[in-house]
């Protein structure tokens, strides 16, 4: 008679190395990506420290120290808070805007990407800086390209929309400051054509032609 076994499965086993909790770099790599790390941390700060000198040089920090007080430390905290408020506002604004088009976004992460936006919006020549960068962090995030520029694009325009309605609010008040009628002109055109633009983007998303909900400008709209 003949005795049948089964074949018997050996189970692999772990290198010494790894039993032994040793790293399978070696030290020439090892080293390579500590170089790495701290080229990158030292860029960082030198662009920081570019980027807080070109938005504070032409501040007078004398002048400035001169004319505060301790009465006014309260007021430049309330302002701190008010920006700090408008930005979380816009925050779950854009939150829900990138949720609807394809690039949801926690509130921390929004937050994080909005204040650095934020920063180069006053950092930059203008505001379209602070929005190029937030594209970039959101689309480096995973979401692509396209629902990063999506979400920009509408996150902007509904900020438009809001600022318009805001000056038209306040136009009893301001209307009566501009003394130059070129000046009036001007600012009742844009103002109206502000809101004459946003008209037309909340019609759109009431529209119900198949084109509008195939094209990937407004599908989401």
């Amino acid at each position: 008679d003949y005795c049948q076994t089964r074949p018997k499965t050996i189970p692999r086993r772990r290198s010494s190395a790894r039993r032994a909790g040793f790293s399978l770099f070696t030290p020439s790599q090892t080293r390579t990506g500590e170089m790495r790390r701290i080229l990158l941390s030292t860029l960082k700060i030198v662009v920081s420290a570019a980027l807080l000198y070109f938005s504070l040089r032409k501040i007078d920090l004398a002048e400035l120290a001169s004319r505060l007080d301790v009465s006014s430390l309260g007021w430049i905290a309330l302002a701190i808070a008010i920006t700090f408020l408008q930005i979380f506002v816009g925050v779950l604004r854009w939150r829900e805007i990138s949720a609807q088009g394809g690039a949801p976004l926690p509130t921390r992460q929004a937050m994080r990407f909005n204040v650095i936006g934020t920063f180069f919006n006053q950092t930059l020549p203008s505001s379209i800086g602070g929005d190029a960068v937030r594209l970039w962090l959101v689309a480096r995030s995973g979401a692509g390209w396209r629902a990063a520029t999506y979400s920009i694009f509408v996150d902007r325009a509904i900020g438009l929309i809001a600022l318009a309605v805001v000056i038209v609010a306040s136009l009893p008040w301001s209307y009566r400051l501009i003394t130059d009628p070129n000046g009036r002109s001007a600012l009742l055109f844009v103002d109206f054509a502000a809101l004459a633009g946003g008209l037309g983007f909340l019609v759109l998303g009431r529209l119900q032609w198949p084109w509008l909900k195939r094209w990937w400008g407004t599908h989401h709209i």
